[in-house]
């Protein structure tokens, strides 16, 4: 809601938390879906409650893609794989929608993705809380 009043349509929203959600808005303004992944912290404990040697680590950015220790690989993998998921599904996304939609990160996790891909256009870490405002003072 906030995404369309704001930036208009079609537009694609990214939002960065427990969980990484991506949903497409088209040029009518219609929800028309998206896709749920786990988020980075969520991809971390997974890693270390699902094996038995894997620790669990805090994710930063890693200095180097290739680690070299058993905690910067999972760092790097978990880092940029959530960065080129995010960029491969919004690029399939642009492909389904057509025309130039923008691209809306908001989220505990915006800002660091954000940083390291193209594909976003603009940060809002609030984005959903301000809908959730316009909605309510809409229906009141």
């Amino acid at each position: 809601s906030a995404a369309v009043t704001r930036y208009g349509a079609p537009v694609i929203v990214c939002d960065f938390g427990t969980a990484t959600t991506i949903d497409a808005i088209d040029a009518a303004k219609r929800y028309l879906g998206g896709t749920i992944i786990p988020g980075p912290r969520t991809m971390a404990a997974s890693l270390e409650k699902g094996t038995s040697q894997l620790p669990e680590i805090d994710i930063r950015k890693p200095e180097n893609v290739v680690g070299n220790s058993t905690e910067t690989s999972i760092r790097s993998g978990i880092f940029w794989g959530s960065v080129g998921i995010v960029e491969g599904i919004v690029a399939r996304m642009k492909a389904e929608l057509g025309g130039s939609p923008k691209v809306i990160a908001t989220g505990g996790w915006a800002e660091t993705v954000a940083a390291e891909t193209n594909c976003i256009d603009i940060v809002e870490k609030d984005l959903v809380l301000r809908g959730i405002a316009e909605a309510f003072y809409r229906n009141s």
